[in-house]
């Protein structure tokens, strides 16, 4: 699956190979769901859904698109399955909103 985000500049760059976890929410974050993202090409990411033990929903244009910590990232790290990618600026925000 694919969609657009208003900017990806506070995302991670990624080369070939590279991804990361990022959480899809709606703007009271009170529903969520967290992707896999695996190509960012633009503004437009490709990603694998409902990971994490998330469900795949329905998303549209206002919901957020965000870079967190979420436990499967620290299980891939801790299992030698090494992500090419695991970035986070803790003196900023590392979030778009879904174009």
């Amino acid at each position: 699956m694919a969609f657009t985000v208003s900017s990806a500049a506070s995302f991670p760059s990624m080369a070939a190979g590279d991804w990361f976890y990022a959480v899809i929410a709606n703007q009271a974050e009170t529903t969520w769901e967290i992707v896999k993202v695996t190509i960012i090409a633009g503004t437009t990411f490709t990603v694998t859904r409902g990971q994490d033990g998330t469900t795949a929903l329905a998303w549209t244009a206002g919901s957020k698109v965000q870079l967190r910590a979420v436990a499967q990232a620290m299980e891939d790290l801790a299992g030698g399955h090494g992500m090419a990618t695991l970035v986070f600026d803790v003196s900023g925000s590392n979030d778009a909103i879904m174009a």
